[in-house]
């Protein structure tokens, strides 16, 4: 894989905006970021006027168990630079797996069936795995664990599981190392979520306005969700992390829109293919 360097970029680091720097990318990873660095024998690429952000990791998608369906959406993520994608329900390891290493797409992890409960809204769901005791906790983490999922997913539905049986999910998904996700999208289900000590609640409350910095924002698409969900080898610009990137056009501290002007992608070093 040849070596390529992003000039003149502004360049997000997934943390803060840092000046103009070069960044290069070898064998997959970043390789050094300085403000100027050895162009011999390397693509140079010149970011004036952009700005390089870490991939971005969408922390929250639902794809069709269909390889080649998923694969179709995974591309059209990377295309939007999003170079990870989190994926909380239906999906098996034996397509997630499949997908691994494909060209062009974002990377797929995965929960497999959620937990849910009998007579719950996503009970009605095909996928749902109906959990209505301690018991049947144990039996399901024991089942996505052997599954080879990425993290375990409860929905919290109220009706829905009780708190002993998200409690039971918690303690069983720690016991095999594995961070829980919870559906929590109701004033009562989340604090059962909270008192459960699930990892990571999703579909928080959405009565109350987000008005949240730009920069806040960015880093809730590349360096916190990386760290919430242990993917400790992205989601920031620093020398020796995989080089996934997005360059886009402006500054999206200054208009959080420039995000949606994707100028090239790169996965594990290898650049996306977009449409021009």
């Amino acid at each position: 894989m040849s070596k390529v360097v992003i000039t003149n970029a502004i360049v997000f680091d997934g943390h803060s905006l840092q000046e103009k720097l070069s960044v290069t990318i070898g064998s997959g990873l970043i390789s050094s970021i300085d403000s100027s660095t050895d162009t011999s024998n390397a693509t140079i690429i010149d970011g004036t006027g952009q700005t390089l952000l870490p991939g971005f990791i969408d922390a929250h998608v639902h794809l069709a168990n269909d390889a080649e369906i998923a694969a179709s959406l995974l591309a059209q993520l990377a295309k939007a630079g999003v170079t990870t994608a989190l994926d909380m329900g239906y999906f098996s390891g034996a397509v997630r797996d499949s997908l691994r290493n494909r060209p062009g797409i974002a990377e797929l992890y995965i929960a497999g069936n959620f937990a849910s409960a009998t007579g719950s809204l996503h009970s009605r769901i095909t996928k749902a795995s109906l959990i209505d005791s301690p018991e049947a906790a144990v039996q399901f983490v024991e089942e996505r664990v052997a599954e080879g999922v990425d993290y375990i997913k409860i929905v919290a539905d109220v009706p829905g599981p009780s708190q002993e049986v998200i409690d039971t999910v918690v303690h069983e998904a720690r016991r095999h190392g594995k961070l829980t996700v919870a559906h929590a999208a109701s004033s009562k289900a989340f604090p059962m979520a909270q008192e459960g000590k699930v990892d990571i609640i999703t579909h928080v409350p959405l009565d109350l306005p987000l008005d949240e910095a730009s920069e806040d924002a960015l880093k809730a698409c590349t360096s916190l969700p990386a760290k919430l969900f242990r993917l400790e080898n992205r989601g920031e610009i620093a020398v020796g992390k995989r080089a996934d990137l997005v360059l886009v056009d402006g500054n999206p501290l200054e208009n959080i829109t420039a995000t949606a002007k994707v100028k090239r992608v790169w996965i594990a070093g290898k650049e996306v293919e977009l449409e021009r």
